[in-house]
């Protein structure tokens, strides 16, 4: 059953893609022919109270390291996974 992967990254320019874990588990994911989806910590927002997040969805292509298929605004509540991974600097003003 295809499954909608949301992984919440930094810029996929900033990512060093021969040693990245989450650009391999990405890869993983597009093999697996899930769909893949991207977004990044500003594109998430409420809207009439349900979480929401622009996505970018991608294939990852053998000539390029990958390609932009479509850009969708979805819920949360449509993904089935979402990965989160953030390098520093991380949001220091945050305390629990």
């Amino acid at each position: 059953m295809k499954k909608n992967f949301l992984y919440i990254i930094d810029r996929l320019e900033n990512l060093h893609l021969e040693t990245d874990t989450t650009y391999a588990l990405m890869k993983e994911t597009a093999r697996r022919g899930h769909t893949l989806l991207i977004a990044h910590l500003e594109d998430i927002s409420i809207e009439s109270g349900h979480p929401t997040v622009h996505v970018s969805e991608i294939t990852i292509e053998k000539t390029a390291p990958w390609k932009v298929v479509r850009r969708e605004k979805r819920r949360l509540a449509e993904m089935n996974v979402i990965c989160m991974r953030k390098d520093p600097p991380v949001d220091t003003d945050y305390s629990m």
